[in-house]
């Protein structure tokens, strides 16, 4: 559902910093922040310490993510990455979900 509300804009000086075009997203997001830091500093070696929620004002997010009909993919190693990371999960639907999003990695060719 927040998919289309919210947007990583950048990752600078280990803080992580996400656009939302909503006060009620950027409520709801700083409510989960302290659970989204605990699952990348356990599950990435992004090196992120805090997270910045920013709020614009009639701001489109979907502006931001890609509007080619191209299909897009996971390179190899971060597929594999997340199929590993689903093989330590116990939550039935977020291990399912993982699996779906690691087979969008790049076809061989």
């Amino acid at each position: 559902a927040c998919h289309s509300h919210i947007q990583v804009a950048n990752i600078a000086d280990r803080e992580l910093i996400v656009i939302t075009d909503s006060p009620v997203w950027s409520t709801r997001l700083r409510l989960h922040t302290q659970d989204m830091l605990y699952m990348l500093t356990q599950h990435t070696d992004c090196g992120v310490t805090s997270i910045r929620i920013r709020l614009l004002k009639n701001y489109n997010v979907n502006k931001l993510l890609p509007t080619e009909k191209e299909p897009v993919y996971l390179s190899r190693s971060t597929a594999a990455l997340i199929k590993q990371t689903a093989s330590n999960i116990t939550d039935p639907d977020l291990k399912h979900s993982l699996l779906e999003l690691a087979k969008r990695k790049r076809p061989d060719n």
